[in-house]
């Protein structure tokens, strides 16, 4: 199973905050993406929690361009077996 988001922004000055949560069940498996493209003028917040039953893989990727401020966190509980790839990119100047 694959999901990506894509978010993007207005050129205003604001704030975006979000929280994903990914359950995966034994055996499971799924590629997650989040792609945005914001606002010179945006603060930008974004959580990425995974609880991953056994034997389960994860490909976590996560691209930012653009925002004034960028923080993405990723955290993965993983039980036997279970595995996680977390890949990022961002540009900014």
């Amino acid at each position: 199973l694959r999901f990506t988001e894509y978010n993007t922004s207005e050129d205003i000055l604001g704030y975006r905050s979000s929280v994903v949560e990914i359950f995966l069940k034994e055996n499971a498996s799924l590629v997650y993406g989040n792609v945005q493209n914001l606002s010179k003028k945006i603060l930008n917040f974004n959580t990425v929690r995974a609880i991953q039953e056994k034997n389960s893989n994860l490909d976590c990727f996560s691209a930012s361009f653009g925002s004034l401020l960028n923080k993405n966190d990723v955290y993965s509980v993983l039980k036997e077996g279970a595995n996680v790839n977390n890949l990022g990119v961002s540009f900014s100047d």
